[in-house]
């Protein structure tokens, strides 16, 4: 929690260094991370990568947004098992090439008018599920900081009761 504030206070309206990473290398970084959080609980991450190297214009605070995705798609978990998916596809976009990282859970989900503001930075009064409401603003400053985008749906259309999709862009190296 603490390392998220001082995160969000020295990167916001800072320039990024950008370099060509390994996005599939990172991942398994941020899903060690995240078995490690939840030894206590049955967690089940599966994955969908893309065959060879998968590089994307980023940097080293990449890690740091998706293992912030994958934590709170533990945390707000009520089931007995937490059910995390990652996928990696590519896309086009305005004719620019893009990876496309999907993280879906089956956590508690996000009611339609929250997912309007669930990027911004606000400080949570109900710290019942731990933390302080500015994991997510984090991660958007990140992602905007390396040119890509960041945004939720539900994990299954029309019911948001079933968990959430967060999804990156960003930008094929």
């Amino acid at each position: 929690m603490i390392s998220n504030v001082r995160k969000l206070s020295e990167i916001e309206g800072k320039d990024y260094v950008t370099t060509s990473v390994d996005i599939k290398s990172m991942l398994e970084s941020a899903i060690e991370q995240v078995r490690s959080r939840f030894q206590k609980k049955k967690i089940d991450i599966k994955t969908e990568l893309l065959h060879g190297i998968v590089n994307v214009k980023g940097g080293d605070l990449l890690l740091d947004a998706f293992e912030n995705i994958l934590l709170n798609g533990g945390i707000h978990n009520d089931n007995d098992k937490i059910q995390l998916w990652i996928k990696i596809s590519k896309i086009q976009k305005e004719g620019k090439n893009f990876v496309k990282i999907e993280f879906k859970d089956n956590g508690t989900g996000i009611i339609e008018a929250r997912k309007k503001t669930i990027f911004n930075r606000n400080y949570k009064k109900d710290r019942s599920k731990g933390g302080m409401g500015i994991g997510l603003s984090l991660v958007k400053n990140i992602i905007d900081g390396y040119g890509g985008q960041v945004w939720v749906e539900n994990r299954v259309e029309g019911d948001n009761k079933q968990g959430s999709n967060f999804i990156v862009l960003l930008k094929e190296a």
